[in-house]
């Protein structure tokens, strides 16, 4: 079977798995094995439960994507993926590397943040935001500058030694953003059926192991403004700020992770700054941000 590096684990599939780095010569036993089939029943008391995911006693969960793919991931090692032949495969991989690649991190009580990251020379920043805020298009940007990309969407921190695991070489870009960077779509895998939004593959890192994070980069577009301008924040309101960024927090309280990921969010804005990164909500204006990014954190 097909072993994959993911955030620095070792994955091993039943099936190939396109956009997650492949990793060759490997004997040993994995830290996540993932299998294709249909989910088993679950015979265990429920502790929540809502149209997208149900989560059980004994450190499982299920996601439910509409009637099409089901995803049960259990102890942050096992996941069984459930789907019709006829779903694309990019677009199980869009559910794999989102929310289930979140689960696993709340499993094992591992900080994940709403963010991707980009290693700019030795370091790495990481560009945390909601929806919507930019951070795909802004990587993007950078990437197209020769920088290159650690994770997307999902930024697996080692709060002890403040550093960012390599996840996967792809990117998810909405339509108008890779129309503003000059990317073509025609030949791109969709995220989901008909969505205008999708799977762009790019270089990454070669290896596997942590980056430095040298800053925290919290993206917030605004309608009327003329420039973009970094202010650094407190500790006290970074620690404030970055928790609402935890990627899909209500899983770590559902989990019991929310303690540990608080935790470990207080040592990371202890040791990396957190700068509070206003724009202008313009792709035309992208440029300057970009800018200044490199300007900062180039040196």
């Amino acid at each position: 079977m097909p072993d994959y590096s993911l955030c620095g684990w070792h994955l091993r599939s039943d099936r190939s798995l396109p956009l997650v780095a492949p990793l060759c010569n490997s004997s040993a036993i994995p830290d996540i094995d993932l299998k294709h089939g249909p989910i088993p029943q679950i015979d265990l008391p429920v502790i929540f439960s809502s149209p997208f995911i149900t989560i059980y006693a004994d450190n499982l969960a299920l996601i439910n994507v509409g009637e099409t793919v089901s995803i049960l991931v259990s102890d942050g090692r096992k996941i069984i993926v459930d789907a019709p032949a006829a779903t694309p495969q990019a677009e199980v991989m869009t559910f794999l590397l989102g929310p289930a690649l979140g689960m696993i991190c709340h499993q094992r009580q591992i900080l994940p943040l709403h963010a991707a990251s980009i290693r700019i020379g030795n370091t790495a920043v990481a560009l945390v935001g909601q929806s919507g805020a930019g951070k795909s298009t802004c990587a993007t940007a950078l990437i197209s500058r020769g920088h290159q990309l650690l994770c997307d969407d999902i930024s697996v921190i080692n709060s002890d030694n403040a550093t960012v695991r390599p996840a996967f070489p792809a990117i998810k870009l909405w339509q108008d953003a890779a129309k503003a960077l000059e990317i073509r779509t025609d030949e791109l895998c969709n995220v989901r059926t008909g969505l205008q939004k999708f799977h762009y593959p790019v270089t990454s890192v070669s290896e596997s192991v942590p980056t430095e994070l040298r800053a925290i980069i919290i993206l917030e577009p605004r309608t009327h403004i003329a420039s973009a301008r970094l202010t650094q924040l407190s500790k006290i309101n970074a620690l404030a700020q970055l928790r609402r960024h935890i990627y899909r927090a209500r899983l770590s309280q559902l989990t019991g992770a929310e303690q540990a990921c608080f935790k470990q969010l207080g040592q990371l804005v202890s040791k990396v700054p957190t700068m509070l990164l206003t724009r202008p909500d313009n792709l035309l204006q992208l440029d300057q941000t970009i800018n200044l990014i490199e300007e900062t954190f180039s040196a």
